[in-house]
């Protein structure tokens, strides 16, 4: 009963502050009186409800979300690779470290405007979304592998736990909170920078393509739409992971 009270009031002060926020953007809108520079709530979920009864809006909702979401699987099985593999070598960790590093380092858009060079824009989001992903899974599983208790690592070496029971229940336990924190704070971060590479790369039937039209033929309307279709659906994808991933790391 307490819970479902909680919950109720949480959505409740949601609702108030969307509303808010939406009040605030109407009134701006009507302050600013441009349509072309700050289309009002009204006109931008009417162009919202236009689009999402396209069928190009899916097709290029999907086409985005699936490339986006190899990026980021591939960067979490080399991360979790690469941090093992550093955990069990030095010299490995030492010779990851720069890349790490650079792709940490380096701004987005060089990212993409040197990737274009070498590969095909319909693909630079995998690519981008894959570089934005590893250094936070790598490092946040690495840093939970050495966090590992020495002293539940000593009592498995004394009770000659086989290592198939000593990864299961030892190192997987410690180390999941890491690597679930990692996980969902990627995730956000490899959707954003892969639209921004299909913004600059301009792929066929995707929402950077979409987003760059509605900003070249000054179309407020829908590049406000366009933009909350990404938020919501940027919610969404956050949602099933933590479902997947069986666990809330943030609250």
């Amino acid at each position: 009963m307490i819970i479902s009270t909680l919950k109720d009031r949480k959505y409740i002060r949601i609702l108030i502050s969307t509303f808010f926020w939406l009040v605030i953007w109407q009134v701006a809108s009507v302050v600013i009186g441009e349509g072309m520079l700050l289309a009002s709530p009204l006109k931008t979920f009417a162009a919202l409800s236009e689009l999402i009864v396209e069928a190009s809006f899916w097709i290029s909702i999907m086409n985005t979300v699936s490339k986006v979401f190899l990026g980021f699987i591939i960067a979490i099985v080399v991360g979790v690779v690469f941090a093992i593999l550093s955990y069990n070598s030095q010299l490995f960790e030492i010779l990851v470290n720069p890349l790490i590093v650079f792709f940490k380092s380096v701004p987005v858009a060089s990212f993409i405007i040197v990737l274009l060079l070498w590969v095909s824009s319909k693909n630079i989001s995998i690519f981008i979304s894959f570089m934005m992903g590893l250094p936070i899974v790598y490092i946040n599983t690495l840093e939970g592998i050495n966090n590992v208790s020495k002293e539940l690592l000593e009592m498995a070496k004394v009770f000659r736990i086989d290592n198939r029971n000593k990864l299961m229940y030892i190192f997987f336990e410690e180390v999941k909170p890491f690597f679930y924190s990692a996980v969902l704070s990627s995730v956000g971060m490899c959707f954003k920078a892969g639209i921004a590479a299909e913004v600059i790369g301009l792929p066929k039937n995707t929402i950077g393509e979409n987003l760059y039209n509605a900003k070249i033929f000054i179309n407020t309307p829908e590049l406000f739409a366009w933009t909350i279709a990404i938020v919501v659906l940027s919610l969404i994808i956050e949602k099933v992971i933590r479902l997947f991933i069986g666990r809330k790391v943030y609250d």
